[in-house]
């Protein structure tokens, strides 16, 4: 591994790197330089954004510690500037004390994110449609505990370890959520069953 390679996982608990966090456009920047080390202007063109917006972006990133630069370029009057991002995963963890409006701005940036994903794919991939598996039911703190271990287990086992590079093999993706139902849809989810 380089110094440019993105370390495993970074956990993210102060209110700036939270905030740098909870922008969709940075979560995008942040997810295309999780790959390879790319420029501003290259940025901008594969997310089809202007060049100066992506620049403040990257700038706020790079500021709060979320990428980092790793080579500097001078291309005739121009200086190029490629940065990677710090982690292949960031796990947000806030201080209780921070308030909850950060809080919910950090779940819904990465939400836009997952659902922007999603429908990138489904488009790309139109033979390969993303499978979503959505249930419902009353499990008590032990048994989720119990779903939460085995889950970890089953995780590691498919995606605990090196990259497969075979020909066949393509970058897939893992999002689970698990969440207490909202009090307000309970009724329902009793009347339809749940899932």
């Amino acid at each position: 591994m380089t110094d440019s390679e993105p370390i495993a996982y970074r956990e993210l608990r102060d209110p700036r790197e939270i905030k740098a966090f909870s922008d969709p456009l940075r979560l995008r920047i942040i997810h295309l330089l999780l790959d390879r080390p790319a420029t501003n202007q290259q940025i901008a063109h594969l997310l089809g954004e202007s060049p100066s917006k992506v620049f403040h972006h990257v700038r706020y990133l790079a500021e709060a510690g979320l990428i980092r630069l790793v080579e500097t370029r001078i291309s005739g009057k121009n200086v190029e500037k490629s940065y990677r991002a710090v982690a292949r995963t960031f796990i947000l963890r806030p201080d209780a004390a921070l308030l909850p409006e950060s809080r919910i701005a950090a779940l819904v940036a990465e939400l836009e994110r997952i659902r922007h994903d999603v429908l990138e794919s489904a488009a790309a991939y139109e033979n390969d449609s993303p499978h979503i598996l959505r249930r419902i039911a009353r499990l008590d703190p032990d048994r989720l505990a119990a779903f939460h271990e085995r889950l970890d287990a089953l995780v590691r086992a498919y995606w605990g370890h090196a990259e497969d590079h075979a020909s066949n093999a393509s970058r897939t993706v893992l999002t689970v959520v698990t969440y207490r139902e909202p009090a307000g849809n309970l009724a329902e989810s009793e009347e339809t069953g749940g899932g």
